[in-house]
């Protein structure tokens, strides 16, 4: 199985920024346990390992098994163009929300909900950013099988975790 060296490096960058983001996680979570914060259990960080693994498969296994589907070169621009754009949203919410962005449902007691900045202007923007990411890359990758089948099952997955944050922080 030979994989175009494209999708060798955009695979290699993702890899490498979900398992900075882990080591952030786990940093900032014991930073918000430190100021008495606790982790809401269960917080459906499951369905979003599963998802996010799936997309990592799926690019591999559909480049590998069906090859580059040949989107117009368009396509392929317009969907890299926003897939960079993705990643640099994700960047900025994380920076906004600070200590406390995690990758599980961390809860500050008495702090409210973080509602400057991005947060601001709509309620859940890195999962905006991560639906797009999700959808952009392999579309970027003229891998558009993987693409459509983890929309679905990601966004199944958010509404489920959104209930959970809400939940957690009062909103529900």
């Amino acid at each position: 199985m030979t994989l175009h060296p494209l999708t060798l490096l955009v695979l290699a960058l993702a890899g490498a920024s979900r398992v900075f983001e882990l080591w952030l996680s786990a940093r900032n979570q014991r930073e918000i346990e430190r100021r008495g914060g606790h982790r809401v259990r269960p917080d459906g960080t499951l369905g979003l390992v599963i998802v996010h693994t799936a997309w990592f498969a799926g690019m591999v296994l559909e480049e590998a098994l069906l090859g580059r589907a040949g989107l117009p070169s368009g396509v392929l621009w317009t969907a890299a163009v926003l897939a960079v754009a993705s990643e640099g949203l994700r960047i900025a919410c994380i920076r906004n929300l600070g200590v406390r962005w995690n990758v599980g449902v961390v809860i500050l007691p008495g702090s409210p909900p973080i509602a400057t900045g991005l947060h601001g202007w709509m309620r859940h923007p890195n999962y905006t950013a991560v639906v797009l990411q999700l959808v952009t890359v392999p579309l970027a990758l003229d891998l558009p099988w993987t693409a459509a089948g983890v929309l679905l099952p990601k966004l199944l997955v958010l509404r489920h975790r959104i209930a959970i944050e809400d939940a957690a922080l009062g909103r529900g």
